[in-house]
């Protein structure tokens, strides 16, 4: 376990703001998530450097580790008829801050905000406040993914499929808008969308890197990852197919830029996740130690306000 914090921490490092295109990732590691049942959605808490995972079973928003130890949890009331439980498919998770959470409903179309507590229970009363819908709900291909961006103060949302469709609206609610024509959602070549991220959340850009306006697009079906510009325009992609998990729903990325993918394995197996970050050479490792001792860490980016 050592050893894989040691290269968490060094590829960070020799990576600084995330000059390496997410073509360049591989695995990191693997963890089997203990308490999430049918992982399907995870997001990175910047307040306090952990991950925070939900299953489409919808009984609760799981804390984990960066390398998959679980913490805590905080329960969704899931008992009775689907139309009083607090989720009902909770398909995505993103982090706002300050312990804000928004939590996508897929078969509600909705986008739920609350704050997490652990060992909190949250009911659908609680919710309803501030659930925002991205659609007509109903069926088991809609809301798949959510993600806040801090440029815009918006909630992303993402359909999986009939038709695949990237909203957005502003994170306070209001009406939903479609940034890109249907022709352009065609061109990324996807059969399904399974999570949406914005990269500014990650710390690992500099504030002058346009990168960090791009869109993280996460396709289940094609086992890939599109990096997306706000024209809707594909800039790279990450073919995952090696990790040999097809269920793979969830994407998310820390403040190193390490990306975090989250997956059931079978009705019998546990949720797994999986961390993902563009790992140098090894002799990249001594010439970054002995820039590093003439100074190199004055150039690592700074702590910022998000909403930049």
């Amino acid at each position: 376990m050592k050893s894989i914090a040691l290269t968490i921490t060094l590829s960070a490092m020799a990576w600084p703001a995330m000059a390496a295109p997410i073509s360049e990732y591989s695995l990191l590691g693997s963890y089997r998530l203990s308490e999430t049942q049918e992982a399907s959605g995870v997001t990175f808490d910047w307040d306090t450097r952990t991950l925070l995972a939900v299953g489409d079973e919808g009984q609760s928003v799981d804390r984990y580790t960066l390398t998959g130890q679980y913490l805590d949890s905080m329960t969704l009331d899931h008992l009775g008829p689907r139309e009083t439980r607090a989720a009902d498919d909770a398909e995505g998770i993103s982090y706002l801050g300050n312990g804000r959470i928004a939590i996508a409903d897929e078969r509600d179309m909705k986008v739920r905000l609350t704050t997490y507590v652990a060992g909190a229970t949250r009911t659908l009363a609680e919710l309803e406040p501030t659930s925002y819908s991205f659609g007509a709900g109903g069926t088991n291909t809609g809301l798949e993914g959510v993600a806040y961006d801090p440029v815009g103060n918006l909630i992303w949302g993402v359909q999986e499929l009939n038709p695949i469709a990237v909203r957005q609206m502003p994170a306070d609610g209001g009406a939903y808008t479609d940034p890109f024509e249907q022709r352009v959602i065609t061109r990324f070549g996807l059969h399904s969308v399974s999570d949406i991220y914005v990269m500014a959340n990650s710390q690992s850009f500099a504030l002058d890197d346009e990168r960090r306006l791009n869109l993280l697009i996460l396709g289940r079906d094609d086992q890939v990852i599109l990096e997306i510009d706000r024209t809707g325009k594909v800039v790279d992609r990450l073919d995952f197919s090696f990790l040999g998990l097809t269920t793979i729903e969830g994407v998310t990325m820390d403040d190193d830029g390490t990306i975090y993918l989250v997956g059931e394995g079978g009705p019998a197996e546990p949720s797994y996740m999986f961390a993902l970050s563009a790992v140098p050479e090894p002799s990249t490792y001594g010439l970054f130690i002995a820039a590093l001792l003439g100074g190199l860490a004055y150039l690592r980016v700074q702590r910022r306000p998000r909403t930049a």
